[in-house]
């Protein structure tokens, strides 16, 4: 078992093979740990923000613009195999400059709304 700082960590610096746990909520397997996320959300404060951070799947300051004045820093979620299992969830947000140089534990996810997965599991299955 690793230590970084207090914490001590079982599964840090390790990817997973997915799927290599069980199924979670909505059948979805492994999608949190492996990368970090990059959403369109700018970070900020959420009393700060309002309105624009509450409620399901909110866009932030600027609704996820390509630019947003004041703020330099987009969201980054769902933790990754070099930071410890605590962040590694679906709502820790960490800040990240999108200018700085990525590293190997930054990722993203292709993503489909439930009528675009209905159509591209059926044309999958029609092959």
């Amino acid at each position: 078992m690793k230590k970084r700082g207090k914490a001590r960590l079982a599964d840090v610096g390790r990817t997973f093979t997915v799927p290599a746990r069980p199924a979670y909520r909505y059948g979805l397997h492994d999608i949190i740990g492996n990368s970090w996320e990059w959403v369109a959300d700018w970070h900020s404060d959420y009393a700060a923000c309002g309105a624009k951070c509450a409620g399901v799947d909110p866009k932030g300051p600027c609704d996820g613009a390509d630019h947003c004045p004041g703020h330099k820093e987009r969201v980054l979620r769902g933790g990754s195999w070099y930071w410890e299992a605590a962040l590694a969830t679906g709502t820790y947000r960490r800040p990240y400059v999108p200018e700085n140089k990525p590293t190997s534990h930054f990722g993203f996810r292709c993503a489909a709304s439930v009528g675009q997965a209905s159509k591209l599991r059926t044309t999958a299955v029609a092959r």
